[in-house]
């Protein structure tokens, strides 16, 4: 087998495997929070869900989500208690949904299986109150 061959397969399998990214969806949620020592944190948190249609009606989402507050609760990394912005711990959820399992089973529904990852915040939480910052 040359060079050329070797490229060539790949490349076929390559445009195989490729399938068409379907419409990706972006939420903000933003929220407030007034706490009992007169603190109080904004939270906007940026979600975005990215799918893929696979063969045969498979289909691969990926969720992204990565919290961004705004506090002036004092705590380690904010000892004189102004107002601090910071990001929290990111999440990434991968799923994989089946296409339609039989027609007298659960009629257009599908069947799913996801995973999930967290990662830590870039520095250590301002509080133990166990928010994201």
């Amino acid at each position: 087998m040359d060079a050329a061959q070797v490229c060539l397969g790949f490349a076929a399998s390559v445009g195989a495997m490729a399938q068409p990214l379907e419409t990706i969806r972006v939420d903000n949620w933003l929220s407030f929070q007034r706490n009992t020592d007169n603190s109080g944190q904004w939270l906007v948190q940026p979600r975005a869900y990215i799918p893929v249609s696979l063969s045969r009606g498979w289909r691969f989402t990926q969720r992204v989500d990565l919290p961004v507050s705004y506090t002036d609760e004092s705590g380690t990394d904010n000892p004189s208690g102004g107002w601090k912005a910071g990001i929290g711990d990111w999440f990434v959820e991968e799923i994989i949904t089946t296409p339609a399992l039989a027609e007298n089973f659960r009629p257009g529904r599908a069947s799913g299986s996801s995973s999930r990852r967290v990662g830590p915040a870039p520095s250590a939480p301002t509080s133990t109150r166990g928010r994201p910052r």
